[in-house]
Protein backbone atom coordinates (compact mmCIF):
# COMPACT_ATOMS: atom_id res chain seq x y z
CA UNK A 1 0.00 0.00 0.00
CA UNK A 2 1.38 3.13 -0.88
CA UNK A 3 2.18 5.82 1.81
CA UNK A 4 1.38 8.63 -0.50
CA UNK A 5 -0.44 11.22 0.83
CA UNK A 6 -2.18 15.06 -1.04
CA UNK A 7 -5.58 15.03 0.04
CA UNK A 8 -7.23 18.29 -2.04
CA UNK A 9 -9.58 19.01 0.39
CA UNK A 10 -6.84 18.89 3.65
CA UNK A 11 -4.18 21.07 1.86
CA UNK A 12 -6.62 23.38 0.69
CA UNK A 13 -8.36 24.17 3.97
CA UNK A 14 -4.35 24.16 5.69
CA UNK A 15 -3.61 27.18 3.25
CA UNK A 16 -6.21 29.14 3.87
CA UNK A 17 -7.56 28.85 0.11
CA UNK A 18 -11.20 28.45 0.89
CA UNK A 19 -13.83 29.63 3.33
CA UNK A 20 -17.03 27.06 4.36
CA UNK A 21 -20.36 29.62 4.92
CA UNK A 22 -23.46 28.58 5.79
CA UNK A 23 -25.59 26.37 2.66
CA UNK A 24 -29.32 26.84 1.74
CA UNK A 25 -30.72 24.07 2.98
CA UNK A 26 -33.94 25.23 1.48
CA UNK A 27 -37.38 24.62 3.41
CA UNK A 28 -36.28 27.99 5.43
CA UNK A 29 -36.78 31.61 5.54
CA UNK A 30 -38.26 32.03 2.08
CA UNK A 31 -41.15 34.57 1.91
CA UNK A 32 -44.40 32.97 -0.32
CA UNK A 33 -45.81 36.15 -1.75
CA UNK A 34 -46.64 36.63 -4.31
CA UNK A 35 -47.02 33.42 -5.26
CA UNK A 36 -47.68 31.76 -8.72
CA UNK A 37 -49.98 29.55 -9.94
CA UNK A 38 -48.24 27.42 -12.38
CA UNK A 39 -44.11 26.40 -12.26
CA UNK A 40 -42.79 24.26 -15.03
CA UNK A 41 -39.36 22.91 -14.16
CA UNK A 42 -37.68 21.34 -17.54
CA UNK A 43 -35.54 18.59 -16.61
CA UNK A 44 -35.89 15.83 -13.71
CA UNK A 45 -31.86 16.31 -12.47
CA UNK A 46 -30.79 16.96 -8.94
CA UNK A 47 -31.45 20.60 -9.52
CA UNK A 48 -34.89 20.27 -11.02
CA UNK A 49 -35.51 18.05 -7.83
CA UNK A 50 -34.31 20.55 -5.26
CA UNK A 51 -36.12 23.10 -6.67
CA UNK A 52 -39.92 20.76 -6.87
CA UNK A 53 -39.44 20.13 -3.39
CA UNK A 54 -38.79 23.70 -2.22
CA UNK A 55 -41.87 24.70 -4.49
CA UNK A 56 -44.16 22.44 -2.76
CA UNK A 57 -42.73 22.85 0.75
CA UNK A 58 -43.51 26.27 0.41
CA UNK A 59 -47.51 25.41 -0.94
CA UNK A 60 -47.06 25.75 -4.34
CA UNK A 61 -48.11 22.62 -5.89
CA UNK A 62 -48.95 22.92 -9.45
CA UNK A 63 -45.46 22.44 -10.64
CA UNK A 64 -44.94 20.27 -13.84
CA UNK A 65 -41.85 18.77 -14.05
CA UNK A 66 -40.47 18.13 -18.18
CA UNK A 67 -38.14 15.23 -18.72
CA UNK A 68 -36.67 14.12 -21.99
CA UNK A 69 -35.36 11.02 -20.69
CA UNK A 70 -36.88 8.23 -20.01
CA UNK A 71 -36.04 8.09 -16.97
CA UNK A 72 -35.54 10.92 -13.33
CA UNK A 73 -31.99 11.62 -12.00
CA UNK A 74 -30.60 13.36 -15.06
CA UNK A 75 -26.52 13.05 -14.40
CA UNK A 76 -27.01 10.43 -11.69
CA UNK A 77 -27.47 7.54 -13.32
CA UNK A 78 -27.07 4.23 -11.40
CA UNK A 79 -27.44 1.21 -13.82
CA UNK A 80 -28.80 -2.10 -12.21
CA UNK A 81 -27.81 -4.13 -15.55
CA UNK A 82 -25.59 -6.53 -13.30
CA UNK A 83 -27.91 -8.16 -10.81
CA UNK A 84 -27.21 -7.17 -7.11
CA UNK A 85 -24.32 -5.17 -8.47
CA UNK A 86 -25.14 -1.54 -9.12
CA UNK A 87 -22.96 0.97 -10.80
CA UNK A 88 -23.40 4.76 -11.29
CA UNK A 89 -22.38 5.51 -14.72
CA UNK A 90 -22.54 9.07 -13.49
CA UNK A 91 -21.84 10.69 -10.22
CA UNK A 92 -20.75 8.76 -7.21
CA UNK A 93 -19.34 10.91 -4.19
CA UNK A 94 -20.39 12.81 -1.69
CA UNK A 95 -17.41 15.42 -1.81
CA UNK A 96 -17.23 16.94 1.47
CA UNK A 97 -19.50 15.28 4.09
CA UNK A 98 -19.47 17.97 6.65
CA UNK A 99 -22.66 20.23 6.49
CA UNK A 100 -23.38 19.10 3.22
CA UNK A 101 -26.99 18.94 1.89
CA UNK A 102 -26.66 15.55 0.19
CA UNK A 103 -25.18 13.74 3.35
CA UNK A 104 -28.55 14.87 5.19
CA UNK A 105 -30.66 13.48 2.11
CA UNK A 106 -28.75 10.04 2.37
CA UNK A 107 -29.01 9.72 5.86
CA UNK A 108 -32.99 10.36 5.56
CA UNK A 109 -33.46 8.44 2.21
CA UNK A 110 -30.66 5.33 4.28
CA UNK A 111 -29.07 4.89 1.58
CA UNK A 112 -25.57 3.42 2.06
CA UNK A 113 -21.99 4.86 1.27
CA UNK A 114 -18.73 4.19 2.48
CA UNK A 115 -16.33 6.77 3.45
CA UNK A 116 -13.59 7.15 0.65
CA UNK A 117 -9.86 7.26 2.26
CA UNK A 118 -7.85 9.30 -0.37
CA UNK A 119 -4.49 8.19 0.34
CA UNK A 120 -5.14 4.57 0.17
CA UNK A 121 -3.45 3.86 -3.30
CA UNK A 122 -0.99 2.08 -4.53
CA UNK A 123 1.35 3.95 -7.94
CA UNK A 124 2.91 2.24 -10.55
CA UNK A 125 5.40 3.48 -13.10
CA UNK A 126 5.47 3.71 -16.74
CA UNK A 127 5.69 -0.56 -17.13
CA UNK A 128 3.68 -1.50 -14.13
CA UNK A 129 6.25 -1.57 -11.76
CA UNK A 130 5.36 -0.47 -8.33
CA UNK A 131 6.96 2.84 -7.10
CA UNK A 132 9.29 3.11 -4.67
CA UNK A 133 8.57 4.76 -1.30
CA UNK A 134 11.64 7.37 -2.28
CA UNK A 135 9.61 7.84 -5.93
CA UNK A 136 6.36 8.51 -3.88
CA UNK A 137 8.31 10.83 -1.73
CA UNK A 138 9.62 12.92 -4.48
CA UNK A 139 6.06 12.81 -6.18
CA UNK A 140 3.85 13.65 -3.24
CA UNK A 141 6.71 16.66 -2.71
CA UNK A 142 5.96 18.36 -6.37
CA UNK A 143 2.30 17.55 -5.66
CA UNK A 144 2.22 19.75 -3.29
CA UNK A 145 4.00 22.67 -5.12
CA UNK A 146 1.80 22.00 -8.26
CA UNK A 147 -1.46 22.74 -5.88
CA UNK A 148 0.47 25.90 -3.62
CA UNK A 149 1.02 27.19 -7.08
CA UNK A 150 -2.45 27.13 -8.59
CA UNK A 151 -4.03 27.86 -5.28
CA UNK A 152 -1.59 30.77 -3.80
CA UNK A 153 -2.37 32.32 -7.50
CA UNK A 154 1.41 32.64 -8.43
CA UNK A 155 0.90 31.19 -11.82
CA UNK A 156 -0.22 33.77 -14.82
CA UNK A 157 -3.88 33.70 -14.74
CA UNK A 158 -3.87 34.71 -18.97
CA UNK A 159 -2.69 31.29 -19.57
CA UNK A 160 -4.02 28.20 -19.61
CA UNK A 161 -3.71 25.87 -16.60
CA UNK A 162 -0.98 23.73 -18.60
CA UNK A 163 1.04 26.08 -20.54
CA UNK A 164 1.14 28.24 -16.82
CA UNK A 165 2.63 25.20 -15.41
CA UNK A 166 5.29 25.04 -18.24
CA UNK A 167 6.09 28.15 -17.07
CA UNK A 168 6.19 27.53 -13.44
CA UNK A 169 8.61 25.13 -13.83
CA UNK A 170 10.48 26.33 -17.22
CA UNK A 171 13.94 24.25 -16.17
CA UNK A 172 11.67 20.34 -15.40
CA UNK A 173 14.36 18.21 -16.20
CA UNK A 174 12.69 15.21 -18.50
CA UNK A 175 11.83 13.04 -15.29
CA UNK A 176 10.39 16.25 -13.00
CA UNK A 177 8.63 16.94 -16.68
CA UNK A 178 7.08 13.42 -17.02
CA UNK A 179 6.23 13.47 -12.93
CA UNK A 180 4.70 16.92 -13.58
CA UNK A 181 2.41 15.65 -16.35
CA UNK A 182 1.35 12.49 -14.51
CA UNK A 183 0.44 14.98 -11.44
CA UNK A 184 -1.49 17.40 -13.20
CA UNK A 185 -3.69 14.42 -14.71
CA UNK A 186 -4.02 12.73 -11.58
CA UNK A 187 -4.56 15.72 -9.40
CA UNK A 188 -6.48 17.73 -11.81
CA UNK A 189 -7.46 16.65 -15.17
CA UNK A 190 -8.98 13.90 -13.37
CA UNK A 191 -11.71 16.24 -10.64
CA UNK A 192 -12.29 18.69 -13.42
CA UNK A 193 -13.34 16.34 -16.63
CA UNK A 194 -11.01 18.61 -19.11
CA UNK A 195 -7.86 18.69 -20.16
CA UNK A 196 -5.28 20.90 -18.49
CA UNK A 197 -4.44 22.88 -21.83
CA UNK A 198 -8.81 23.82 -21.61
CA UNK A 199 -8.85 25.13 -17.81
CA UNK A 200 -8.24 28.28 -16.66
CA UNK A 201 -4.81 28.83 -14.54
CA UNK A 202 -6.57 31.76 -12.91
CA UNK A 203 -10.02 30.04 -12.55
CA UNK A 204 -9.34 26.73 -11.70
CA UNK A 205 -9.76 25.34 -8.39
CA UNK A 206 -12.52 28.99 -7.72
CA UNK A 207 -15.64 28.56 -5.26
CA UNK A 208 -15.62 26.58 -1.59
CA UNK A 209 -15.39 23.26 -0.50
CA UNK A 210 -17.45 21.33 2.30
CA UNK A 211 -14.93 19.43 4.96
CA UNK A 212 -14.72 16.30 6.07
CA UNK A 213 -14.21 12.57 3.54
CA UNK A 214 -15.71 12.19 0.64
CA UNK A 215 -18.35 9.50 0.62
CA UNK A 216 -19.30 6.83 -1.80
CA UNK A 217 -22.51 5.72 -2.67
CA UNK A 218 -21.87 1.77 -1.95
CA UNK A 219 -25.64 0.86 -3.55
CA UNK A 220 -26.03 3.36 -6.02
CA UNK A 221 -26.60 7.36 -5.92
CA UNK A 222 -30.18 6.88 -7.34
CA UNK A 223 -30.65 5.97 -3.59
CA UNK A 224 -30.56 9.07 -2.02
CA UNK A 225 -33.32 10.97 -4.39
CA UNK A 226 -35.83 8.23 -5.36
CA UNK A 227 -38.33 8.97 -2.04
CA UNK A 228 -38.61 12.69 -3.05
CA UNK A 229 -39.59 11.74 -6.85
CA UNK A 230 -42.88 10.16 -5.19
CA UNK A 231 -45.84 12.23 -5.52
CA UNK A 232 -44.97 14.16 -8.36
CA UNK A 233 -46.16 15.68 -11.65
CA UNK A 234 -43.40 14.33 -13.28
CA UNK A 235 -43.67 13.48 -16.70
CA UNK A 236 -41.17 11.56 -18.73
CA UNK A 237 -40.35 11.28 -22.73
CA UNK A 238 -41.15 15.01 -23.33
CA UNK A 239 -38.21 16.64 -25.10
CA UNK A 240 -39.12 20.66 -24.75
CA UNK A 241 -38.79 22.22 -28.26
CA UNK A 242 -39.51 25.59 -27.68
CA UNK A 243 -39.99 28.49 -24.50
CA UNK A 244 -41.69 31.36 -25.45
CA UNK A 245 -42.14 34.09 -22.38
CA UNK A 246 -43.61 37.87 -22.22
CA UNK A 247 -45.32 39.72 -19.67
CA UNK A 248 -48.05 37.44 -19.82
CA UNK A 249 -46.56 34.16 -18.35
CA UNK A 250 -44.50 31.13 -20.27
CA UNK A 251 -45.21 28.98 -22.94
CA UNK A 252 -43.40 25.82 -23.07
CA UNK A 253 -43.66 23.04 -26.40
CA UNK A 254 -43.17 19.74 -26.37
CA UNK A 255 -43.77 16.65 -29.08
CA UNK A 256 -47.00 16.26 -26.75
CA UNK A 257 -48.41 20.04 -27.24
CA UNK A 258 -48.41 22.92 -25.10
CA UNK A 259 -48.52 24.00 -21.52
CA UNK A 260 -48.82 27.30 -19.82
CA UNK A 261 -47.32 28.55 -16.91
CA UNK A 262 -46.32 31.86 -14.77
CA UNK A 263 -42.79 30.61 -13.92
CA UNK A 264 -40.20 28.41 -15.69
CA UNK A 265 -37.42 27.20 -14.44
CA UNK A 266 -34.55 25.29 -16.52
CA UNK A 267 -32.33 23.11 -15.50
CA UNK A 268 -30.56 21.98 -18.76
CA UNK A 269 -26.90 21.22 -18.62
CA UNK A 270 -24.75 23.38 -20.22
CA UNK A 271 -23.71 21.22 -22.79
CA UNK A 272 -27.54 21.37 -24.22
CA UNK A 273 -27.54 25.52 -24.35
CA UNK A 274 -24.59 25.56 -26.04
CA UNK A 275 -26.13 23.18 -28.61
CA UNK A 276 -28.61 26.28 -30.36
CA UNK A 277 -30.53 24.15 -32.31
CA UNK A 278 -31.61 21.99 -28.72
CA UNK A 279 -33.84 24.52 -28.06
CA UNK A 280 -35.54 27.57 -29.82
CA UNK A 281 -36.26 30.56 -27.26
CA UNK A 282 -38.72 32.98 -28.09
CA UNK A 283 -37.64 36.04 -27.27
CA UNK A 284 -33.88 34.70 -27.40
CA UNK A 285 -31.58 34.85 -24.50
CA UNK A 286 -29.83 37.89 -23.73
CA UNK A 287 -26.45 38.93 -25.32
CA UNK A 288 -24.79 38.89 -21.91
CA UNK A 289 -26.38 34.71 -20.99
CA UNK A 290 -25.36 33.96 -24.44
CA UNK A 291 -21.65 35.18 -24.24
CA UNK A 292 -21.82 32.83 -20.78
CA UNK A 293 -23.19 29.76 -22.45
CA UNK A 294 -19.90 30.36 -25.22
CA UNK A 295 -17.40 31.21 -22.25
CA UNK A 296 -17.92 28.84 -20.17
CA UNK A 297 -16.78 24.96 -20.58
CA UNK A 298 -18.32 21.51 -20.41
CA UNK A 299 -16.38 18.54 -19.86
CA UNK A 300 -16.19 14.90 -20.17
CA UNK A 301 -15.58 12.23 -17.70
CA UNK A 302 -16.33 8.67 -18.73
CA UNK A 303 -16.21 5.74 -16.47
CA UNK A 304 -15.31 1.89 -17.75
CA UNK A 305 -16.43 -0.23 -15.45
CA UNK A 306 -15.41 -4.17 -15.98
CA UNK A 307 -16.57 -7.17 -14.11
CA UNK A 308 -14.64 -10.10 -13.12
CA UNK A 309 -15.41 -13.48 -11.21
CA UNK A 310 -12.49 -12.71 -8.63
CA UNK A 311 -10.12 -10.23 -7.44
CA UNK A 312 -6.84 -10.27 -8.96
CA UNK A 313 -6.01 -7.10 -7.22
CA UNK A 314 -4.86 -6.52 -3.65
CA UNK A 315 -8.63 -6.04 -2.10
CA UNK A 316 -8.42 -3.44 0.28
CA UNK A 317 -6.30 -0.73 -1.85
CA UNK A 318 -9.33 1.63 -2.90
CA UNK A 319 -7.38 2.69 -5.85
CA UNK A 320 -4.35 2.46 -8.61
CA UNK A 321 -2.51 4.96 -10.92
CA UNK A 322 0.26 4.66 -13.11
CA UNK A 323 2.63 7.08 -14.69
CA UNK A 324 0.93 6.16 -18.72
CA UNK A 325 2.93 8.37 -21.11
CA UNK A 326 0.56 11.26 -23.01
CA UNK A 327 -1.82 11.08 -23.68
CA UNK A 328 -3.71 9.84 -20.72
CA UNK A 329 -5.14 6.52 -21.06
CA UNK A 330 -5.97 3.76 -17.74
CA UNK A 331 -3.46 5.90 -15.85
CA UNK A 332 -6.49 4.94 -12.97
CA UNK A 333 -8.56 2.06 -11.43
CA UNK A 334 -10.88 2.55 -8.52
CA UNK A 335 -11.13 -0.52 -6.69
CA UNK A 336 -15.23 -0.93 -6.15
CA UNK A 337 -14.74 -3.75 -4.36
CA UNK A 338 -13.57 -1.58 -1.34
CA UNK A 339 -17.15 -0.16 -1.18
CA UNK A 340 -19.51 -2.85 -1.89
CA UNK A 341 -17.44 -5.93 -2.25
CA UNK A 342 -17.87 -6.85 -5.84
CA UNK A 343 -15.04 -7.85 -8.20
CA UNK A 344 -15.33 -4.65 -10.35
CA UNK A 345 -12.87 -1.92 -11.70
CA UNK A 346 -13.69 1.57 -12.56
CA UNK A 347 -11.26 3.53 -14.79
CA UNK A 348 -11.88 6.98 -15.51
CA UNK A 349 -11.65 8.73 -19.26
CA UNK A 350 -11.49 12.41 -19.53
CA UNK A 351 -10.97 15.41 -21.76
CA UNK A 352 -10.17 14.16 -25.34
CA UNK A 353 -9.15 11.09 -24.17
CA UNK A 354 -13.23 10.32 -22.90
CA UNK A 355 -14.63 11.61 -25.98
CA UNK A 356 -12.71 9.54 -28.31
CA UNK A 357 -13.48 6.81 -26.20
CA UNK A 358 -16.78 6.91 -26.96
CA UNK A 359 -16.33 6.54 -30.69
CA UNK A 360 -14.97 2.96 -29.47
CA UNK A 361 -16.88 -0.35 -29.36
CA UNK A 362 -16.99 -2.24 -25.96
CA UNK A 363 -15.05 -4.72 -27.01
CA UNK A 364 -11.98 -2.56 -27.89
CA UNK A 365 -12.33 -0.41 -25.20
CA UNK A 366 -11.75 -4.10 -22.67
CA UNK A 367 -9.44 -5.06 -25.11
CA UNK A 368 -7.50 -1.93 -24.75
CA UNK A 369 -8.30 -2.12 -20.53
CA UNK A 370 -7.27 -5.25 -20.44
CA UNK A 371 -3.74 -4.73 -22.29
CA UNK A 372 -2.81 -1.99 -19.75
CA UNK A 373 -3.84 -4.47 -16.62
CA UNK A 374 -1.72 -6.80 -18.06
CA UNK A 375 1.49 -4.60 -17.44
CA UNK A 376 0.38 -3.98 -13.66
CA UNK A 377 -1.05 -7.25 -12.39
CA UNK A 378 0.30 -10.05 -14.67
CA UNK A 379 -0.12 -11.49 -18.09
CA UNK A 380 -2.76 -14.34 -16.35
CA UNK A 381 -5.54 -12.44 -15.13
CA UNK A 382 -8.91 -13.13 -16.01
CA UNK A 383 -10.89 -11.73 -18.47
CA UNK A 384 -13.94 -9.52 -17.63
CA UNK A 385 -17.43 -10.51 -17.57
CA UNK A 386 -19.05 -8.26 -18.38
CA UNK A 387 -18.21 -4.07 -19.23
CA UNK A 388 -20.20 -1.04 -18.76
CA UNK A 389 -18.90 1.86 -20.74
CA UNK A 390 -20.48 5.55 -20.27
CA UNK A 391 -21.02 7.99 -22.96
CA UNK A 392 -21.50 11.29 -21.93
CA UNK A 393 -19.99 13.63 -24.46
CA UNK A 394 -22.46 12.02 -27.28
CA UNK A 395 -25.95 12.15 -24.96
CA UNK A 396 -27.99 14.39 -26.20
CA UNK A 397 -29.20 15.92 -22.90
CA UNK A 398 -26.37 16.20 -21.57
CA UNK A 399 -23.45 16.79 -23.83
CA UNK A 400 -20.88 16.56 -21.34
CA UNK A 401 -20.48 15.59 -17.78
CA UNK A 402 -20.19 18.31 -15.85
CA UNK A 403 -18.97 22.36 -16.26
CA UNK A 404 -15.22 24.15 -15.86
CA UNK A 405 -13.73 27.12 -16.93
CA UNK A 406 -11.34 27.55 -19.69
CA UNK A 407 -8.89 30.02 -20.66
CA UNK A 408 -10.88 33.45 -21.30
CA UNK A 409 -13.79 32.65 -19.18
CA UNK A 410 -14.85 35.63 -16.60
CA UNK A 411 -15.78 35.28 -12.89
CA UNK A 412 -19.06 37.03 -13.86
CA UNK A 413 -19.89 33.94 -16.80
CA UNK A 414 -21.43 31.74 -14.15
CA UNK A 415 -23.54 34.52 -12.65
CA UNK A 416 -24.85 35.44 -15.69
CA UNK A 417 -25.77 32.25 -16.76
CA UNK A 418 -27.57 31.51 -13.59
CA UNK A 419 -29.48 35.20 -13.80
CA UNK A 420 -32.98 35.30 -14.25
CA UNK A 421 -34.93 36.44 -17.21
CA UNK A 422 -38.04 39.13 -16.96
CA UNK A 423 -38.69 37.43 -13.54
CA UNK A 424 -40.25 34.80 -15.90
CA UNK A 425 -37.05 32.27 -16.81
CA UNK A 426 -34.90 30.92 -14.00
CA UNK A 427 -32.11 28.98 -14.79
CA UNK A 428 -30.50 25.92 -12.14
CA UNK A 429 -28.04 23.49 -12.79
CA UNK A 430 -24.61 22.83 -11.12
CA UNK A 431 -23.07 25.10 -13.95
CA UNK A 432 -25.36 28.51 -12.72
CA UNK A 433 -23.72 27.36 -8.81
CA UNK A 434 -20.51 29.89 -8.51
CA UNK A 435 -19.40 28.18 -4.64
CA UNK A 436 -19.81 24.94 -5.69
CA UNK A 437 -20.31 23.84 -9.37
CA UNK A 438 -19.54 20.79 -11.47
CA UNK A 439 -20.68 19.02 -7.91
CA UNK A 440 -24.05 17.26 -6.88
CA UNK A 441 -24.37 19.36 -3.91
CA UNK A 442 -23.95 22.72 -6.29
CA UNK A 443 -26.66 21.36 -8.49
CA UNK A 444 -28.66 20.59 -5.13
CA UNK A 445 -28.44 24.41 -3.88
CA UNK A 446 -28.90 25.63 -7.25
CA UNK A 447 -32.44 24.28 -7.19
CA UNK A 448 -33.23 25.36 -4.22
CA UNK A 449 -32.04 28.90 -4.81
CA UNK A 450 -34.20 29.96 -7.67
CA UNK A 451 -37.42 28.15 -6.10
CA UNK A 452 -36.44 30.57 -2.93
CA UNK A 453 -36.10 33.29 -5.68
CA UNK A 454 -39.59 33.03 -7.26
CA UNK A 455 -40.44 32.47 -3.60
CA UNK A 456 -39.71 35.99 -2.77
CA UNK A 457 -41.06 37.60 -5.81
Amino acid sequence: MSSFSLSRRELLLGLGAIGLQAPLWGFGKAKPAPRPERVIVVGAGVSALAAVTTLKKHGIHEVILLEARDRVGGRIWTSRRWQQQPVDLGASWIHGRRRNPITRLAKEAEAPFQVTDEDNMMLFGPQGNELSALEEKELEKLGARVYQAIYQGTLDPKLSLEKALEAWKPKATAAEQKRLRFLLHMLVELEAAEDADKLSAGLYGFGKDFGGSDLFLSQGYDQVFAPLYQGLDLRLNQTVKRIHWNAGGISVETQEGELQADKLILTLPLGVLKQAEALQVDPGWPEAKQKAIRRLGMGCMNKVILRFPEAFWPKEVEAFFRMTPPPERWSNWLNLMAYNGEPLLLSFMVGEQGRRLEKQSDPAIQEEAMASLRKQFGRDIPEPTGIQVSRWASDPFSYGSYSCLPPGATQKDIRRLAQPIEDRVFFAGEATHWDYNSTVHGAWLSGVREAERILKG
